[in-house]
């Protein structure tokens, strides 16, 4: 008679940073019920992963589930299998930083079960051969991923087996998830499930097939009493064909059945994240632009990190700080999260501050400043770092400030951790939206038409910049202690031949105090006059609360104007001001016209297309007849108020 084995792996996650509600809302709708149907059906076997963030939340915060999932392993009816202490995409970060993901993972999961996993649940289920060394190296017996990687001299049938690999010496045993159950579990009736499982058995009974996926899809992505009596039939649909469908742990699989053979699957992912990334998880470094400078930000990091010394603490937080969520969009990921954003740089700077304060790295300096290309695009960045601030200004991008973190305790936040709206294809028959043209950093220089609107700018309305100032390569003239000056010489071209224009940009970091300062002039050098409204944007990312009780930012105007970040403010003065979590002050030497908007990203999410507030835009502007000779000045100055 054809029996089959079933292999059920359930993946909890829940990313760094994860908003406190949203954490209850789907312990509450899932993550509980899943928990309480498992156990009252002790003679199914079942696999799960909980993630190294969602395990240290649960431990503080509903430390019941825990036991009763211990209560699970103890009955022999769950095998937990091991992760990334981040989670982390292994074969993006350092070969010694996957070492040690594994190793505080593993030590975590010791000291809440007692014992060592014998199996890994890696992250998004991303494979490269590197990740084979660092996981045998720790013990590591087994992983899961995806039959789409299979390489092609191989029968997608044989997926079924268990497979032996190895990188440099090292051995893995794989198992393969079953694409055509991952897409039909739980989202097909129950009997096409139990019928497409038995389809896959023998007459040996040595096949297996393997669900692995999300457990938020049962009560989190769908109807929860809807998903609760789904599940709970299914197992019981489960435990009626026990004679010929066995379920059993990944553990249990390869002790009894052993491996087919050796195979070496290519580089990838389950299907979706390889549409989503072009087949390759590497490129999404390519295509965001934020994705890559935290990326690259953090490899900066771990270089101070080494140079300095830093205790296990600050590490921890740089572990963090590589979690995956933030750095990549599909249907899920969360680049267009501003509260995973901002949490990868809160990491970080709680990372370097700890450093910086064990080492006594400013007892000799208030300042440092260097000159490299810290995002790897060819072109190197001015990086300044105090015990207030780091400063991380991109000449090669119109002279902008790309980073802006204050360092003070409690306060450690990158108010420029703001995010471009791309063309997403969910987005590529849209009749209105228009990706944005330049990254929107701070203190980016316009000569916008003089009849534009606020909407415009919002927008992206096409040919209303007139100039070649927004995306000019800023040469570096000078940087001497607390000063930067840089240059450009660009055009304005609305009067239908260019007019040469020069643009300087001075910028002042009080080494003692979180503040910057900075002074835009535009000079018309030309022979011609012309008329346009010259324009300073600045986008932030204010801090947005994460636990209940948080104050949800606000802006203040001149005189005593108040508005929520979601609403527009057209007028005019010479100071604003964000209060919530961080409160910071920008103030004006002159009056010029303020506008104040939400730059707004409809994203693509789970539970459908969402509006997801990516920075708050503030343009300064002034419409100015500039005359041959003559210049338009205006100093900004930015401060914390701590």
């Amino acid at each position: 008679m054809s029996r089959v084995n079933f292999i059920f792996v359930l993946h909890f996650h829940q990313p760094v940073g994860q908003l406190e509600w949203v954490y209850e809302r789907i312990y509450n709708n899932c993550y509980k019920i899943l928990l309480d149907i498992l156990l009252d059906h002790p003679k199914i076997k079942i696999a799960a992963h909980i993630s190294g963030p969602l395990l240290l939340y649960m431990l503080e915060k509903h430390s019941e589930w825990i036991d009763g999932v211990k209560e699970l392993v103890k009955r022999g009816s769950l095998e937990l299998l091991g992760g990334a202490f981040g989670e982390a995409i292994l074969p993006v970060i350092p070969r010694e930083d996957m070492y040690m993901q594994i190793r505080l993972y593993i030590e975590l999961f010791r000291e809440i079960f007692g014992y060592k996993p014998r199996g890994f649940w890696l992250a998004e289920r991303v494979w490269e051969p590197s990740v084979v060394e660092p996981l045998a190296i720790n013990d590591i017996e087994y992983t899961i991923i995806d039959d789409y990687i299979l390489p092609k001299i191989v029968n997608r049938d044989e997926a079924g087996y268990s497979w032996l690999t190895e990188n440099d010496g090292h051995r893995l045993k794989i198992l393969f998830v079953d694409e055509r159950i991952r897409y039909i579990l739980p989202w097909e009736s129950i009997e096409s499930v139990i019928k497409y499982i038995v389809s896959r058995g023998s007459d040996k009974g040595d096949r297996y097939v393997l669900w692995g996926s999300d457990a938020e899809k049962f009560g989190e992505w769908s109807q929860r009493e809807w998903a609760s009596k789904w599940l709970r039939e299914f197992i019981e649909k489960l435990e009626e064909n026990s004679s010929i469908i066995n379920t059993i742990t990944p553990s249990e699989y390869l002790d009894r059945y052993g491996v087919k053979g050796l195979i070496y699957p290519v580089y990838g992912s389950y299907d979706k994240m390889m549409y989503w990334s072009s087949s390759y998880f590497r490129n999404f470094f390519v295509k965001y632009r934020e994705s890559n400078y935290m990326h690259k930000r953090l490899l900066w990091l771990r270089r101070k990190l080494k140079k300095l010394n830093a205790p296990e603490d600050a590490w921890r937080y740089y572990y963090f700080a590589q979690c995956n969520d933030a750095y990549w969009h599909g249907l899920f990921g969360g680049i267009y999260l501003p509260h995973l954003r901002q949490t990868v740089y809160e990491n970080m700077i709680k990372a370097e501050v700890i450093a910086e304060n064990n080492s006594n790295y400013f007892a000799s300096r208030d300042m440092y400043s260097s000159i490299e290309d810290i995002d790897f695009n060819g072109d190197s960045e001015v990086v300044i770092e105090t015990k207030h601030l780091d400063v991380v200004v991109k000449p090669s991008d119109g002279g902008t400030v790309t980073e802006l973190s204050f360092k003070h305790q409690g306060y450690e936040h990158n108010i420029a951790s703001t995010m471009n709206r791309y063309l997403e294809p969910y987005l590529s028959t849209s009749p209105t939206f228009r990706p944005d043209w330049y990254q929107r950093n701070i203190a980016r220089d316009h000569l916008w038409n003089p009849t534009i609107s606020l909407w415009d700018w919002v927008n992206n309305t096409p040919f209303i910049d007139q100039s070649n100032l927004a995306l000019g390569k800023y040469q570096l003239v000078s940087i001497d202690n607390n000063n930067l000056v840089l240059m450009y010489r660009g055009y304005f071209y609305g009067k239908g031949i260019p007019i040469p224009v020069e643009v300087a940009k001075h910028m002042y970091v009080d080494s003692r105090a979180p503040y910057l300062k900075i002074i835009h002039r535009i000079k018309n050098i030309g022979n011609e006059p012309f008329t346009s409204r010259i324009g300073f944007d600045y986008h932030l990312s204010p801090k947005v609360p994460r636990r209940r009780g948080e104050e949800y930012p606000i802006y203040r105007l001149e005189p005593d104007i108040i508005k929520h970040l979601e609403e527009v403010w057209i007028g005019s003065g010479r100071r604003i001001e964000f209060k919530g979590i961080i409160d910071l002050e920008l103030s004006l030497d002159r009056d010029v016209d303020i506008w104040v908007a939400p730059i707004v990203m409809p994203t693509r999410t789970e539970r459908g297309i969402m509006d997801i507030i990516q920075s708050i835009g503030i343009m300064f502007s002034r419409v100015v007849v500039l005359d041959p000779e003559k210049s338009f000045e205006l100093g900004v100055e930015l401060m914390l108020k701590v």
